[in-house]
């Protein structure tokens, strides 16, 4: 499984309202009946610059881009990154 950042930037972003996205992705994972398999690992709050980044993994890049969709997150952006230890 790859690990991917879905970086999801609103503007007056709060530790209140990156938590509810947290908790917006953690139940669409675990409602996507029949979809790949995507693990939430962790998230941080960037709150200067109004970002939430979301940790998950998931077997490809396309599986994510069917999650954000099913968000209705259209601005997010997804990176997959490299662990470097």
């Amino acid at each position: 499984m790859a690990t991917f950042i879905l970086e999801v930037y609103r503007p007056g972003l709060t530790a209140r309202s990156s938590q509810a996205i947290v908790q917006l992705v953690i139940a669409a994972i675990g409602s996507a009946d029949g979809a790949a398999p995507i693990r939430y690992l962790a998230s941080t709050l960037a709150p200067d610059d109004e970002v939430c980044y979301l940790r998950l993994q998931s077997p490809t890049r396309d599986d994510v881009e069917a999650l954000v969709r099913r968000l209705g997150l259209p601005d997010a952006r997804i990176a997959e990154v490299i662990d470097l230890g």
